[in-house]
């Protein structure tokens, strides 16, 4: 049996920096972007609306904590 995946929740149209999660407001902030110059990817923010506000942010594995 394989594994089982978490199901997507969003995706992001550029490589995340940044996260910021408002559960009370049930708002989601993502912010990142392609890095150096001329990589061919664009900066960008998004704000993520009705964003469950049950969500619970886990630490990873590695002991860093989840934006």
């Amino acid at each position: 049996m394989g594994r089982r995946r978490a199901p997507e929740l969003y995706r992001a149209p550029f490589p995340l920096y940044a996260l910021q999660v408002e559960p009370s407001a049930g708002l989601l902030i993502a912010a990142g972007g392609g890095g150096a110059a001329k990589t061919g990817i664009k900066n960008g923010v998004v704000r993520v609306q009705g964003w469950p506000p049950g969500l619970v942010c886990l630490p990873s594995s590695s002991g860093e904590s989840a934006a």
